[in-house]
This record gives structure tokens, sequence and C-alpha cells, in this order.
């Protein structure tokens, strides 16, 4: 993983969980929101993003060495709880990707209660 062998926090990611959703949030600085892309497959959310930078290059300088010029990330993540990928959210601040995805609430059992009849 190269991103992390160059100590970059692309793609680092934090998960919180509330009884009614997951808040994550990922690093990714420098990428523009038309870079990355959040999707779901049924219970797994996957975040990936592609940036290419702009050469800025002139003739009076000449590029010596480049770290950087296209980086990408790719996270999965599978929740262990139901959630309703429709009802998400996501917004990128400051670098940081925060994606909030509200639980399914559990099914309620319906309880019948039968009544006993005298002889």
């Amino acid at each position: 993983d190269w991103s992390r062998t160059l100590g970059s926090a692309v793609g680092a990611m934090n998960i919180h969980e509330t009884d009614k959703d997951y808040q994550l949030e990922i690093q990714a600085p420098g990428y523009l929101d038309k870079e990355i892309s959040v999707e779901f497959s049924e219970d797994t959310m996957i975040v990936s993003g592609a940036h290419k930078e702009e050469s800025t290059e002139s003739s009076a300088k000449t590029l010596v060495r480049r770290e950087w010029e296209k980086s990408e990330f790719r996270r999965t993540i599978r929740f262990a709880h139901p959630v309703k990928p429709a009802g998400a959210e996501a917004k990128l601040e400051n670098g940081t990707l925060t994606v909030t995805v509200p639980k399914i609430e559990p099914i309620k059992p319906k309880t019948t209660k039968v009544a006993i009849k005298k002889p």
C-alpha cells in the first residue's frame, strides 16, 4: 500500500456509530467532490477516489522529482447492522469526506393475544 508507505493519510478512516446511524470520516486531501464516488451494494459501501494533479510546468524550470501526480484510493465497508443506502448523505469539507448512513430500525415482532375460552 504505497499511500501508507509514503505517509499519506488518503483513505484513512474513522467510523462512529449511534443507535440511529453510522458516520464515517474519510481523509481525501486535495480531492474534489467530482473525483470521489460513494456507492452501495446491499450492506456494503464502496468509497473510491481518483485525483490527477494538473501539470503546471513551465520551460523556465525542470522537474527533478515528482511524488504526486495521480493518486487513488478505495475503501470497502461492510456494516454490522442493516443500513438504508437511500438515506445516506455525503459531504466533502476541508479534505475530509463525511458520510452518514442511517440504520434500518429492527422490526418489532407482532404479538397476538389469544383469549382462553372457558368450558
